[in-house]
């Protein structure tokens, strides 16, 4: 099995709707940024969805610049 964990800031505050069933679904950003061997910065862009519970938990605490680990 495949697992990833990004460690980043939110991007902008998370969405979170819920679906015709009444599942919670929040969709969110989150910003990882590392130095090149030049020196320069880079950022890359990570599009996250969680659902239920975990979804309504993270739009009642994330906004935008709360730092998060995610694991999927």
């Amino acid at each position: 099995m495949n697992n990833i964990t990004i460690i980043g800031n939110v991007g902008q505050d998370p969405e979170l709707r819920y679906t015709q069933k009444g599942l919670a679904q929040v969709k969110f950003s989150i910003a990882t940024t590392y130095n090149k061997k030049d020196g320069a910065k880079e950022t890359t862009w990570h599009d996250c969805v969680a659902w239920g519970e975990q979804a309504e938990a993270i739009a009642a605490t994330a906004v935008k610049g709360t730092r998060m680990i995610v694991i999927g």
